[in-house]
């Protein structure tokens, strides 16, 4: 068959986007930057081919790749699209034919003048050379694959058929058409003047390619007496300023006024302009530009600069070319107070005053000192610059602000912003700072940043700091980061996101980080080398045990500070590979956990030995700690009569106790976390329950620190089987019981939980004998619950047919009933305080199995056995809690298409008629109310256990305990009776 036959099968080529296939292989930590990053091996689509599509002196912007199963090409197997001629193409194992489209004009249709390639093929007119097939096997990888542009789209005799690139010549009609969409395409409109009459100067409408005002693209004249304009434009996106050109020298400069379309108040927070789309053969019409502004230079002399920020460009440049970042005052980004270059590295400091501000970064890849293509922009706060504009970033007095700014978008041959993929880039780093590496999508779309703020608290027996630098006369000094934070959507931190940390001297830092959910890891500069590396301090988020335990998620949202993100130092890097080894920490964790911060610390050295003790005068404990390695253990424990004299004086004074001096670092260490998450509120002592929760396999109990423990140990004694030092009734706040977890109290002290083997146990609080109540090998109970009396548990079981179902048993009788419900899925059981009604989750129906997997909320009365719906919604309502006083209110769980959840409350008007409210904003679950008034709600958030005020909504913050936020899940509250 010759190529040069009528084209049928090519007529038009469909961008057909590759599956996302993702899957978990190991829990084993990505090392940081300068290690190599392991790839892991997919289930079916695990075989890899990458390469580039040769065209020489033409634009590969509209190009695509197409997968044939046969040499015909017409079994279509999967296509993607090509960035800048590169391509990586994910596959299942088999035989495939590559072919390369490319669509010149941007038609979205293979049509006349596109473009065409074979792999095998390098000169279209030598019939000898076939369609080159490739073979990949499994968790293969090809590299190299080379496909020309051999062949153009050619219309002949009114057909379209297939010429040698080489002996393409574009018909009449296609000259015509191209040259007309060029001549007939653009914009105009009139101009608004705020200045009484029209000003007897010149008047300028411009056109530019982007809102960092770099780009011109075009430039009118305006009528003096109409105020009419017109552009004439290539096809593309164009923001549109307008000047009164005072001085004639056709460019904003002092003293000319101003505008843009799209905005009436340039002064007005979050003005931006809107863009102009200019089609082919197209006019936009009547378009309004006010002009309403005076440009003058800022001035910022006499304004003291004590706030820095400290950033890196994303991806880091690949060349030795540096990055400029403007810094604006304004949303409209016309006029920059300050610039900083950064290092190869894309690494920038610049120091300012207290203020709201803007940044932008400019990359001239080429150097060559003119906005030219392939140059890149990028926005703090922003993934997708040609569609989203930069966000506000406010900075405190004397913070130092830790951020980056992602290169979007880049310039095309036109001059045209268009979409910057980092992800086909090679990112390198091994210095310590934030990196480049290719990071996964970090959260939902939003116009609008959130940040993070917590402490970082090391456990190591040695650590060597770098000494603090108070220069302020060097303005932009790059500062050494204390490490590097990393930012998950996974738990294994395969791609993660990688941060400068900067932490003060009390150990809290604040980051600024697009919403989402994360998972966080914090590796510490050990040894103040200025580099990740071997013996430096990582900490996981949520976990004590960052090796064996599992962490936990954080959520940011817009215009929000998520606090407390607190994290400990208790691993290092053992290995180039990212191997991580626990360090000892001489149950120190558990410790401050139970007794809060010490009243006193003693270092010293005996017998060339780190000696650290802690002592709790008010408590009449001691512990001595011994450097063991990189960490500690405890050489000892005493007990004495408690004393007053030996605290400091401040203490004994009143003026402030160790615990709330914690509270209140904490405090100062998060002031915009406070702007909206309260601190304070919630007092444990003035409830006066018991909380039950467990966290990372063992539970524990948070009592006022008026009531006696009972016998505390440590989980790590018991674990290993040692005897207790000491077994004491001591004056705190949190005691383990021992290894278990999802604990269920009643109001007479009964507890049931599950042990590591899922059994359900049954203990009595008080005399401390335990049993097994149910055995999982014949009964596999999840989500169990017991009722206030104690008389009776509820738990949800699947039958023989799959379904789950909510089973009620008897505790003395052992009988047991089904709640009768056609429902496939129930869950969540709660008792009422009377014991009346029974509220659960369900999903689904035997009647509608495809009806969805949202849950509704139900109640079952066990008096008139019927079953009544409470809460009704399209989204996922789940977890109730009913109010230990009124009997016609419960809290409940929400999850919208985000899977964010809130907490709300429902309450049943005097008509039946439910009543919601959202109790929550920063997100929740698994609520249960605070007996016995019931003002208080407690519930899950981050791994922790959160307090808000159900009367005052958005009064959420976490529950705090010895000067630390609570870790812990499946909380349980218990009226404490006096």
């Amino acid at each position: 068959m010759k190529r040069f036959g009528i084209l049928f099968l090519f007529c038009y080529v469909g961008l057909i986007c590759s599956p996302n296939i993702s899957a978990q292989q190991s829990t084993k930590i990505v090392p940081p930057p300068g290690s190599e990053n392991l790839k892991p091996a997919l289930k079916g689509f695990n075989a890899t081919i990458t390469g580039e599509i040769i065209w020489e002196g033409h634009k590969l912007t509209q190009t695509n790749v197409s997968v044939y199963r046969d040499e015909k090409l017409k079994d279509l197997y999967t296509s993607g699209i090509s960035q800048q001629g590169k391509f990586a193409l994910r596959l299942e194992p088999g035989n495939y034919y590559l072919v390369a489209y490319v669509d010149v004009d941007q038609s979205g249709k293979f049509d006349e003048g596109d473009a065409y390639g074979v792999l095998g093929v390098k000169k279209w007119e030598d019939e000898n050379q076939k369609h080159q097939a490739v073979d990949i096997k499994a968790n293969g990888e090809l590299k190299g694959i080379k496909i020309h542009i051999t062949a153009r789209l050619q219309r002949i005799e009114e057909e379209l058929k297939l010429v040698p690139e080489k002996l393409y010549q574009p018909s009449e009609f296609k000259k015509f058409t191209t040259e007309l969409s060029q001549a007939t395409a653009g914009c105009r409109g009139t101009l608004i003047l705020t200045e009484e009459g029209k000003p007897n100067v010149q008047m300028l409408v411009i056109a530019y390619t982007d809102t960092s005002w770099k780009y011109q693209a075009g430039i009118s004249i305006v009528d003096p007496d109409t105020t009419v304009w017109e552009l004439r434009l290539k096809p593309g996106k164009y923001y549109l300023m307008a000047v009164v050109d005072k001085n004639r020298n056709n460019k904003l400069d002092t003293g000319d006024t101003y505008g843009f379309y799209g905005v009436k108040d340039i002064n007005k927070r979050g003005a931006f302009p809107k863009p102009v789309l200019v089609k082919r053969h197209t006019f936009t019409e009547n378009l309004e530009i006010q002009v309403s502004a005076i440009y003058t230079k800022n001035d910022e002399k006499n304004q003291q600069r004590t706030s820095q920020i400290s950033g890196r460009i994303m991806p880091m440049p690949q060349n030795a070319t540096r990055v400029q970042v403007e810094v604006y005052t304004s949303s409209a980004l016309v006029n920059p107070i300050a610039t900083v270059t950064t290092d190869t590295d894309g690494q920038f400091t610049i120091k300012l005053p207290v203020g709201e501000y803007y940044l932008i970064a400019n990359h001239d890849v080429d150097a060559d000192g003119k906005y030219s293509e392939g140059d890149r922009l990028g926005g703090f706060g922003t993934d997708a610059i040609t569609t989203k504009p930069p966000s506000p970033l406010t900075i405190e007095e004397g913070e130092t602000r830790a951020i980056y700014i992602q290169m979007s978008a880049r310039y095309d041959v036109e001059g045209q912003l268009v979409e910057f993929n980092a992800n086909d880039e090679k990112i390198l780093s091994g210095n310590i700072g934030p990196n480049g590496i290719a990071t996964e999508n970090m959260g939902p779309d939003t116009d609008q940043m959130g940040s993070i703020t917590g402490k970082i608290t090391s456990y190591f027996s040695t650590t060597k700091r770098k000494p603090v630098n108070t220069d302020n006369h060097l303005e932009n000094q790059q500062p050494t980061p204390d490490g590097l934070l990393s930012l998950s959507t996974t738990p294994d931190f395969r791609k993660p996101m990688w941060m400068p940390l900067f932490i003060d001297e009390n150990g809290t830092f604040l980051v600024d980080v697009k919403p989402g959910k994360y998972y966080v890891m914090a590796v510490i500069d050990q040894n103040s080398d200025g580099r990740s590396g071997l013996s430096d301090g990582i900490g996981i988020y949520g976990t004590h045990q960052p090796v064996r335990g599992h962490p936990a998620t954080i959520t940011v949202f817009p215009g929000k500070t998520t606090p407390h993100v607190d994290i400990d130092i208790l691993a290092s890097y053992v290995d180039e590979k990212g191997t991580m080894s626990e360090l000892s920490d001489g149950d120190r964790w558990n410790i401050a956990r139970m007794y809060g911060k010490p009243e006193d610390i003693f270092n010293y050295t005996d017998k060339g030995k780190q000696i650290e003790e802690w002592m709790y005068w008010t408590t009449g404990l001691a512990f001595q700690f011994e450097g063991d390695g990189a960490g500690w253990k405890l050489k000892n424990r005493e007990t004495f009569e408690p004393k007053t004299q030996n605290i400091h004086s401040d203490i004994q004074s009143g003026k402030q106790s160790p615990q709330q001096d914690s509270i209140d670092t904490e405090k100062n260490g998060q002031q915009n976390a406070d702007k909206q998450v309260s601190t304070d509120g919630f007092s444990l002592a003035t409830e006066s329950v018991y909380i039950f929760y467990s966290h990372e396999g063992v539970l524990w109990r948070i009592a006022p620190a008026s009531y006696l423990d009972r016998k505390i140990h440590t989980p790590s004694e018991e674990q290993a089987g040692k005897e207790t030092l000491s077994l004491l009734n001591i004056n705190t706040r949190v005691a383990p019981l021992g290894t278990g977890i999802n604990p269920s109290a009643s109001e007479n002290g009964i507890l049931i939980y599950h042990d590591p083997n899922q059994n359900v146990i049954i203990s009595d609080v008080d005399t401390e004998r335990s049993t097994v109540l149910l055995d999982s090998r014949q009964l596999l109970a999840q989500d169990i619950s017991i009722s206030p009396d104690g008389e009776y548990i509820a738990f949800a079981n699947a039958d023989n047919s799959g379904r789950r179902r909510i089973v009620v048993q008897h505790l003395r009788s052992e009988k047991t009933f089904l709640i009768p419900s056609t429902s496939i899925e129930m869950s969540n059981p709660m008792w009422r305080r009377d014991g009346q009604l029974l509220a659960y989750a369900a999903a689904g129906s035997v009647e509608n199995p495809q009806a969805g997997s949202n849950r509704n909320i139900y109640a079952f009365d066990n008096v008139s056995n019927s079953v009544e719906p409470i809460v009704i919604s399209p989204d996922d309502d789940a977890e109730p809690s009913w109010h230990p006083t009124d009997q016609n209110t419960l809290a409940f769980s929400r999850g919208d298409d985000d899977d964010t959840r809130q907490i709300w409350v429902v309450t049943m008007s005097s008509t039946g008629e439910p009543i919601e409210e959202q109790i929550t904003e920063m997100g929740g679950s698994r609520p249960v109310w605070v007996p016995p008034k019931g003002r208080w709600i407690l519930y899950e958030n981050n791994g922790q256990l959160w307090t808000v005020d159900a009367t005052t909504p958005g009064s959420e913050a976490p529950l705090i305990s010895n000067g630390k936020a609570v870790f812990g899940y499946q909380p349980t509250v218990v009226h404490i009776n006096e």
